[in-house]
């Protein structure tokens, strides 16, 4: 057997690691990244975006002292100044501010990277946003037919008036009541805003009916989510322009429809949402004029979420319902 040799000795010091057998290497897909202390980084974007140690260490539950040494070691590890400390409060220098926006946008990244896989591994919860009266009036009477449907995903229903912000609420989908809608998110209309002045059938009318300018004398009731609705609905019925007498005003239009019910005044109604009391006789259509607004409801989801499957049985089920409301919304039957 020929001699191997004396054996060199390898100082594996400054030695660059080894590449793997897969191609993976220090500068392929699976390098190792520099990053600083995480710990560090949350200490500092909340101490940036609060101007505040103390409000920061509230926020993240720990002591003052505690965030004020993190963001010490943020700067060492960068070594650069990441704050100008002041009484009582921080101001970030110029490379911290530069530093802050990057680091926004790395976490906002995260945290959707991480709302997407959760909602992957659970495809059996559903969460759906809506505006109040959409919620009580039309989606909750027909939450039973979804459920006889899709009896293994059950659903969460919260209610808002404002626009759902799928980054920070925790929601998959909304309900959003709007002329326009974010392009970033799929849309789906369900059914248009329509209006006409409804009352309770006992609610004393004149003979032959209201006139605009008789109309616009009455108790005229809104919602506080929609002041403009009477007077773009007196508009587009081609009045001129009266001073309307509008005593009340209640928080939504559910409230108002109660109202108009208990013969208090005269509210616009959406067939969508009073349905059952026109067809039954309680609520009557004070005046023959429907106006269809400018916003109309829509679903509304991030379009990267549209392929789960969650998703794909409430797009389908809820579709089929607002056809329904759409045919009736076309009828005459509740305008006589």
């Amino acid at each position: 057997m020929a001699n191997p040799g004396p054996q060199k000795k390898v100082d594996l010091k400054g030695a660059a690691p080894a590449q793997a057998a897969n191609g993976i290497g220090a500068s392929g897909i699976g390098a190792t990244r520099r990053l600083p202390p995480l710990n560090a980084l949350r200490a500092f974007e909340a101490a940036a975006r609060l101007g505040s140690l103390k409000k920061a260490s509230e926020e993240l539950h720990v002591t003052p002292g505690a965030v004020s040494r993190q963001v010490a070691l943020l700067e060492n590890d960068i070594k650069a100044k990441l704050f100008k400390r002041q009484h009582r409060r921080v101001t970030l220098t110029a490379v911290g501010a530069a530093y802050l926006e990057d680091v926004r946008i790395a976490f906002d990244q995260i945290s959707r990277a991480t709302a997407r896989a959760t909602t992957r591994l659970d495809d059996r919860e559903l969460k759906l946003r809506s505006p109040p009266t959409f919620a009580i009036r039309w989606l909750v009477p027909r939450l039973a037919n979804f459920h006889a449907e899709e009896q293994n995903i059950s659903v969460q229903i919260t209610t808002s008036h404002d626009p759902a912000d799928f980054d920070h609420d925790d929601c998959n989908a909304a309900v959003q009541w709007s002329a326009s809608i974010d392009p970033a998110l799929e849309k789906h209309l369900l059914f248009e805003d329509m209006l006409f002045p409804i009352c309770s059938a006992d609610f004393p009318r004149p003979d032959g009916g209201f006139t605009l300018q008789s109309l616009s004398e009455q108790s005229l009731l809104d919602s506080i989510q929609r002041p403009l609705d009477w007077a773009q609905w007196f508009k587009a019925a081609g009045a001129t322009e009266f001073e309307l007498k509008r005593p009340m005003t209640f928080q939504s239009s559910t409230l108002t429809y109660q109202a108009a019910l208990e013969g208090l005044g005269i509210a616009l109604g959406q067939p969508a949402f009073c349905w059952d009391e026109l067809k039954s006789g309680r609520l009557v259509a004070a005046y023959p004029r429907k106006v269809i607004g400018n916003s109309g409801y829509y679903l509304t989801y991030p379009k990267e979420s549209r392929n789960l499957k969650k998703l794909r049985a409430l797009r389908s089920w809820i579709s089929r319902e607002a056809r329904t409301t759409r045919l009736r919304q076309q009828s005459e039957e509740w305008f006589r």
